[in-house]
């Protein structure tokens, strides 16, 4: 079957009118001249019945066309005939494989976005755990197959790592790693080889024909390739989500860490499912409420995470707006000029309240019972380990295993937690030789500008653990936990310093953590006032080979609320300034951009 466009329609009949004029003048010849004036009066009907039926024929067309497409109504009152298909590409990287930590959580999440919008009637793709040459295949299938129709809607998601690399001009080049790229500090080349960059998404997002393209990206990354919007509340659907656009939503700035459990995820399903409300109540949402909503509510339940939204740097592309039909997507009604009636009801029922609060009485009984048993343990290991009839790696085997047997969190309590860390602190104490004396260490004061491999010799020399450059690193130090004028401080006396014991329990960019240690020097803190910024050198003595301190690679003696903190070194001159930090929560030191935030442990040398 041959589709014909509308011009083509048009064509053809105005072709049918003109032969329906050309038999009429045939048959005027045949006729005699005394029934000419007849005739005309019949060609006359003839032509209106060939304007009747072209009129018809033009108006089932359209109503062809149309029909089957997913229908919005505009605050204006228009209804809009806007999508003949939904489709959408969901990709989850999650088992990596070249340096890069792992992240379980993306594969499930890019089968729970996958799930519900095939609820909410999208056609999907799902690829998980791809190499580049797998992604481009995927991606270029399926723009292939779904963008080529002008009124389809194609959404684009994707779960995994994300990286910045600063370029020569200043900008910054947002990449989304693939599961076999290195990481950029190891192999920068091969990291850009195996990695799928911005620029390259949004050439191929300008080669799509379809009229609205969203992209969602569940990591966190930087660029200037976007029009990022400020956090306003978007308008009401209106007439101009007829126009093209291709849309971007990131889960953070660059550099900013983001959990495996992803809130971002979360929010999101939550609004389609209609668990929470969309911006406005229209039953749909668009693209721009989608980014505004994400913007505010993420930093809600996780501070260090800010969401960026908007639309290509492009004055053919940014006009439209993405939208999701929910279920209870309705007409808008313009104007109301009578209200409604009250609706019926048959009174509050209270059932379900009930039942889900006995449930939680049941499971906190359930835990009440779980933690007896894990305070009996406690209770019968720590006899173990204050008896003479046990040697000290027994007695530290059968602490590991209670903390392998009790991992778990009692929501209800924090008891558990504090049986963990005593647990986690014998255990690092029956590791200890104790016939080994080591000299105080004393470590670099003075900020230094340090390469990579400045940073790798460091790290070996002085024996600090790093979770990707020296895992056989193992610095014993001797610690004290102290108050002072009634501050808590920590002692290193393998180091000779001395640490705040808590930091600071905000996150912020570097400029604001010099004014806070400022702050702090100007309180006299403990009674000390030359608090600083520790060095790469200073904080990386604090790493631990395991977790010690929950899921923290540092002892239990610092609180376990800083888990990434500033250092006062930065990376050598470049196209950007970069600062080296250091994160307990990967057990790694790492190199940002001064402007994120992260948290501070002051340090002040001597005791």
């Amino acid at each position: 079957m041959v589709i014909l466009n509308w011009e083509e329609k048009f064509q053809a009949s105005l072709r049918n009118g003109k032969i329906l004029q050309k038999k009429e003048k045939k048959l005027k010849i045949r006729k005699k001249q005394g029934t000419a004036n007849h005739k005309k009066g019949t060609g006359m009907n003839n032509k209106i019945l060939v304007f009747i039926i072209f009129s018809i024929l033009l108006s089932s067309l359209s109503l062809s066309d149309q029909r089957g497409m997913k229908r919005v109504w505009t605050s204006e009152g228009n209804e809009i005939a806007l999508y003949k298909g939904s489709y959408a590409l969901v990709v989850g990287n999650g088992n990596y494989s070249a340096g890069w930590d792992p992240l379980p959580g993306a594969t499930r999440d890019a089968e729970d976005v996958a799930e519900v919008l095939k609820k909410n009637g999208f056609m999907v793709t799902l690829l998980k755990n791809a190499n580049k040459s797998t992604f481009l295949s995927y991606l270029g299938d399926f723009t292939y197959k779904y963008g080529q129709e002008e009124n389809n809607q194609l959404l684009f998601y994707y779960a995994g790592h994300g990286h910045t690399v600063p370029l020569s001009s200043g900008e910054e080049l947002g990449y989304i790693v693939m599961v076999d790229s290195p990481l950029p500090l190891k192999d920068p080349q091969s990291f850009d080889s195996k990695s799928v960059d911005m620029q390259y998404l949004i050439t191929q997002c300008k080669k799509i024909n379809s009229k609205h393209v969203l992209f969602m990206f569940d990591c966190c990354f930087s660029g200037t390739v976007l029009n990022v919007r400020n956090i306003v509340t978007p308008p009401a659907i209106t007439d101009v989500i007829r126009y093209p656009v291709r849309q971007f939503i990131t889960a953070g700035r660059g550099d900013e860490p983001v959990p495996d459990r992803s809130y971002f995820k979360e929010l999101f399903l939550d609004l389609l499912e209609g668990r929470r409300e969309e911006p406005h109540r229209d039953g749909y949402l668009t693209g721009e409420e989608l980014g505004y909503f994400l913007k505010v509510n993420v930093p809600l339940y996780n501070e260090t995470q800010h969401p960026q939204y908007g639309k290509i740097r492009d004055p053919n592309l940014d006009k439209g707006d993405f939208v999701f039909v929910l279920d209870k997507a309705r007409p808008i009604e313009v104007e109301v000029k009578i209200p409604p009636p009250p609706p019926e009801t048959t009174g509050v029922d209270v059932t379900s309240i009930k039942k889900a609060a006995e449930e939680r009485d049941n499971v906190k009984s359930q835990w009440e019972s779980w933690q007896e048993r894990m305070r009996s343990d406690f209770s019968e290991i720590d006899e173990i380990d204050k008896s003479t009839a046990y040697t000290k790696e027994e007695k530290k085997q059968a602490w590991m295993k209670y903390l392998e047997s009790y991992k778990a969190d009692n929501p209800f309590s924090d008891e558990d937690e504090q049986m963990r860390q005593r647990a986690a602190q014998r255990i690092k104490e029956l590791s200890t030789v104790a016939v080994k004396v080591q000299a105080r260490v004393s470590l670099r004061s003075n900020a230094k500008s340090m390469n990579f491999y400045e940073v790798q010799a460091m790290l070996t020399t002085s024996g600090f653990f790093d979770g990707g450059l020296n895992k056989s690193g193992d610095f014993s130090n001797s610690y004290e936990s102290r108050v002072i004028n009634g501050d808590k401080v920590v002692l290193d006396h393998a180091t000779g310093l001395m640490w705040h014991q808590s930091g600071s329990k905000k996150f912020m960019t570097y400029d604001e953590a010099e004014q806070w240690i400022a702050e702090l020097n100007r309180g006299g803190y403990a009674g000390y006032y030359d608090w600083r910024l520790p060095t790469l050198e200073e904080g990386a003595s604090l790493l631990e080979r395991t977790q010690m301190n929950g899921e923290l690679y540092i002892d239990p003696a610092f609180s376990a609320s800083q888990w990434w903190i500033w250092t006062s070194d930065d990376l050598p001159s470049g196209p950007s300034s970069r600062a080296w930090t250091v994160n307990f929560s990967w057990g790694s030191v790492n190199v940002n951009n001064p402007n994120s935030i992260y948290q501070v442990r002051p340090v002040r040398s001597g005791q």
